[in-house]
């Protein structure tokens, strides 16, 4: 979540900035860019975590896909595919691939972590301004792995 919106802040703000230091006459190399927010509150039961930025929000076109993994919209992304080799890379190393390229698999797997333990991620777009993400989490020990024994025993050979 935090790379997502890291990764739009960068891509909506990054050009304006630019041209407003190339305006003004002024440096660009340490440019201010809009707070990512990140809170994290718990109870005796759950711990939520929301990543709150000003990245512009999800489209209304992929909006109802976020969530999948396989949609067509996504293809698009895999052309990024060839570079997870290069990913592993030192940071110092000049011909690194940027840690913020997409592939469009990390919501699709941060929903199938937390279902996993028991909890949720949520997502609300505020169109043209940011998104808010939720991830609840239940505490440790309190919940076992989200794992039905029946079906396990159902697709188990006798």
């Amino acid at each position: 979540l935090l790379k997502n919106a890291m990764a739009h802040v960068v891509r909506r703000f990054a050009p304006s900035l630019d041209s407003n230091a190339a305006a003004a006459g002024s440096d660009a190399s340490d440019p201010v860019f809009p707070p990512i927010r990140v809170t994290i509150c718990s109870s005796h039961s759950d711990i939520v975590v929301r990543v709150s930025d000003q990245g512009g929000g999800i489209g209304p076109d992929a909006l109802p896909y976020i969530w999948s993994f396989t949609h067509p919209l996504k293809a698009k992304r895999l052309h990024n595919f060839h570079a997870v080799r290069r990913m592993e890379a030192r940071a110092g190393e000049a011909d690194s691939v940027s840690p913020l390229v997409s592939f469009g698999f990390g919501l699709p797997m941060s929903r199938v972590y937390a279902r996993y333990w028991g909890g949720s991620v949520s997502v609300h777009s505020l169109p043209g301004h940011g998104v808010d993400a939720y991830i609840q989490l239940p505490r440790l020990g309190n919940v076992v792995e989200n794992i039905s024994a029946r079906r396990a025993q159902a697709s188990s050979p006798e």
